[in-house]
């Protein structure tokens, strides 16, 4: 019994000691998410138009969003917004009427520029990808989730 018992410990203890590491890793990265994601992601963070001055309101946005692409409906808009900074929204799908399914849009934020309201780029927050526009929100989600995925309607990697 003592043997198996020492077996089972060496194992658990490994398989921690792996979660441990993966979580202490991607916790000393995204310490500083949203100024690397901003280095990595340039296209995505600076508004193409340099205004500092002149930007329309953060619902304007959101208006002209959901009126550019009636697939979709804004979910987070930012309360404030950072000189010569996009405005990146959250949206989410709305339900297609024909199919009573929600629309596939392949993405879950867009930036925008703030002065002109033209969108600059699109991504999937915490796809499972490490191209260069999902890096860093693949690390978050990998620090939070370990990705692991929902089952029985349980989000299994929240603690």
């Amino acid at each position: 019994m003592r043997g198996a018992l020492v077996v089972l410990h060496r194992w658990f203890g490994l398989f921690i000691a792996g979660f441990l590491f993966i979580a202490g890793l991607t916790g000393a990265v995204i310490a500083w998410d949203h100024e690397l994601d901003e280095w990595v992601n340039p296209q995505l963070f600076r508004a193409a138009s340099g205004t500092v001055n002149s930007t329309l309101a953060p619902l304007e946005l959101a208006q002209r969003a959901e009126a550019a692409d009636p697939r979709l409906r804004i979910s987070f808009v930012p309360l404030t917004l950072e000189p010569g900074h996009t405005a990146m929204l959250g949206v989410a799908p709305r339900i297609d009427p024909a199919t009573g399914a929600p629309y596939q849009l392949g993405f879950n934020q867009l930036a925008m520029d703030p002065a002109t309201g033209e969108v600059q780029g699109q991504r999937q927050w915490g796809r499972i990808s490490l191209s260069r526009e999902n890096l860093l929100p693949f690390l978050y989600k990998l620090h939070y989730t370990m990705h692991i995925p929902k089952g029985w309607g349980i989000e299994w990697g929240y603690g």
